[in-house]
């Protein structure tokens, strides 16, 4: 990468970051995740630069378009994930079914907890969730959740904490 190359890098920054943040943040609804967003944008175009690919002569618009497709991949990953907790939580229940199928009033009393449980794992922030069912249903590690979340273990261990008190206050734990 060029001397040029790293000076447009850091007008860009200078010039649009918070205007870029602004506009990936009125989508997903947090400037963390905006800024993680952002980001990776950088990290693209820096990586295209560097490998000597075709020129980019609008480095502006190459940054929206590619932030644009990252929070397209964000939206389909949280839809794919909630489809997949919802779907988890349908096992559940029908697992407390069979496990008390022969006392009625027991199995209601399941069905209706696991369904506060799944509520309150569908409200909570979309990271959280995130990494509580690749923790509590895809038997996931907090190093590989940090990997695969993009944050550090430490953030995982408070999703799952709040993942936790969520459900605990729900069924009164």
């Amino acid at each position: 990468m060029s001397g040029g190359d790293d000076k447009r890098l850091e007008q860009l920054f200078v010039s649009g970051n918070e205007a870029l943040l602004r506009r990936i943040r009125l989508r997903l609804g947090s400037l963390e995740d905006a800024e993680d967003v952002a980001q990776e944008g950088y990290l693209r175009l820096l990586a295209r630069m560097r490998r000597g690919q075709a020129t980019i002569s609008d480095v502006t618009a190459y940054l929206a378009k590619s932030t644009r497709h990252l929070v397209a991949d964000r939206f389909r990953r949280q839809y794919r994930d909630q489809q997949t907790a919802a779907n988890d939580a349908e096992t559940l229940s029908l697992a407390a079914s069979a496990g008390t199928a022969g006392d009625p009033e027991q199995a209601v009393a399941a069905r209706q907890q696991l369904e506060r449980i799944r509520i309150a794992i569908l409200r909570l922030p979309p990271r959280c969730r995130q990494a509580f069912i690749l923790h509590r249903f895809h038997g996931l590690s907090y190093g590989e959740i940090a990997v695969r979340l993009g944050v550090s273990v430490s953030s995982v261990e408070k999703y799952i904490i709040r993942a936790l008190d969520a459900c605990r206050r729900e069924v009164g734990w």
